[in-house]
């Protein structure tokens, strides 16, 4: 029951099939970054000012890729409250790419002087809509109002079937500030607060 020709069971195939599959899977996740990191070139021209803002291992790449041939500076927003642009300006610092590093509150400020904003995202939702990192999207509307474009650093395997209006899924995350404000900062706040009224 369940054999094959040479005595090997019928499931040895799929099993095989299985991991075969995986490992493709597997190799192309490994190639992703680099595929998209390939079009640093095209798409960043030289004396260019970028904004990006978090850390991401894609725009990382693609940032330099792009120095290989061109001269440009990357602003990046620290994006608070994990301040990953602190990481990012400094791994594009190590490259050898002009960086400066300003914070949440200067992007609308500076988005007049970006030629273009590239970012990194979570997902890409079916609508078109992306899952990026806080704060991505009080950049999108600074780039928007200055008619700057944005480009989103995504590869296939971040396709998402799902809509951002689905009623079992919360996209947003409302929290305390503490975590970005010392709890002595909210609570003198709140007291102020409460004496106005």
């Amino acid at each position: 029951r369940g054999k094959k020709k040479g005595n090997r069971p019928a499931q040895w195939k799929s099993k095989t099939n299985v991991i075969e599959t995986v490992n493709e899977l597997i190799d192309e996740l490994d190639l992703i970054e680099n595929q998209i990191s390939m079009q640093g070139q095209e798409h960043i021209h030289a004396n260019e000012v970028i904004l990006t803002m978090n850390f991401s291992h894609t725009a990382l790449k693609f940032f330099q890729e792009a120095a290989k041939k061109r001269s440009f500076q990357v602003v990046v927003a620290e994006g608070t409250p994990e301040n990953d642009g602190h990481r990012m300006a400094k791994e594009l610092a190590k490259s050898g790419i002009k960086t400066t590093a300003i914070s949440d509150s200067a992007i609308f400020a500076m988005m007049a002087r970006v030629n273009k904003v590239i970012i990194g995202a979570k997902a890409v939702l079916a609508n078109g809509g992306v899952i990026a990192p806080v704060g991505s999207h009080v950049v999108a509307l600074a780039a928007r109002r200055h008619a700057v474009p944005l480009v989103v650093l995504v590869g296939l395997h971040k396709l998402s079937p799902l809509f951002p209006h689905a009623p079992d899924i919360s996209f947003n995350d409302l929290k305390s500030p503490a975590s970005m404000v010392g709890f002595d900062v909210v609570a003198e706040g709140h007291a102020r607060g409460t004496q106005d009224t």
